[in-house]
């Protein structure tokens, strides 16, 4: 999976500014469909990745390196006389960045080059899939989902001076997470899948002076194999 992570900041002051990195991220989900009950199915995904890019920071610039854990846990059951699931489940995002001068230049909240920052999210999700077959023997899919979530985040500056004020920031938000893609049935065992997937928390319900939005989007390509 490919991401762009795209961070926009909104100050006290209404001052803007943003940033974009690309994350490769790993990972893997297993369902779990009880034969008891086949309108029902559970999964669990985790995925991680790593990256690095460079910053201008007004006549200062660096590195910054920045890492993603990604673990979801969703319900699903059919809707009756439908190709869509009802959708419910929870999820948790931690990113750390590490942004680091390499042209001599410090941090004011740090009082050295590196500015060390985690972000914890924990969100409430639900939603909708479905899935439209191409052709008549289901071989080639589109399928898509479209969930909301609520939450609460919890951002640190890890190494942040006592003397430079509040250290981080917690706020009740919420998200979405849609995407679409296709699905490619090889045999009874395996697939292969490709889609585009979005997942934002936009800062409307930010209770903090300084506003973020995070909006997190990318390819996803994926083979599946079928116990």
């Amino acid at each position: 999976m490919k991401t762009n992570f795209f961070i926009e900041g909104l100050s006290a002051t209404g001052a803007e500014s943003s940033s974009e990195w690309h994350v490769p991220l790993q990972g893997a989900t297993i369902t779990y469909a009880p034969n008891k009950s086949p309108d029902w199915d559970f999964s669990a995904t985790s995925l991680y990745g790593t990256g690095t890019a460079n910053f201008v920071d007004a006549n200062a610039f660096g590195n910054i390196d920045i890492s993603r854990l990604d673990v979801e846990f969703l319900a699903r059951k059919d809707i009756k006389d439908t190709t869509m699931k009802a959708i419910a489940g929870v999820r948790y995002i931690n990113y750390d960045m590490d942004d680091v001068y390499t042209d001599g230049s410090t941090h004011s909240s740090t009082g050295s080059a590196s500015k060390q920052s985690s972000v914890y999210l924990y969100i409430g999700e639900f939603g909708l899939s479905g899935f439209n077959n191409i052709t008549a023997n289901g071989k080639h899919r589109i399928f898509w989902n479209a969930l909301g979530g609520l939450g609460y985040a919890d951002a640190d500056e890890n190494n942040r001076l006592e003397s430079a004020g509040k250290n981080g920031k917690e706020s009740i938000i919420w998200s979405f997470d849609i995407n679409i893609g296709y699905v490619y049935t090889i045999n009874k065992n395996f697939g292969a899948n490709a889609r585009y997937r979005s997942f934002g928390t936009p800062s409307d319900l930010a209770e903090t002076d300084q506003h973020e939005t995070l909006i997190i989007h990318g390819p996803e390509l994926g083979l599946t194999y079928h116990f």
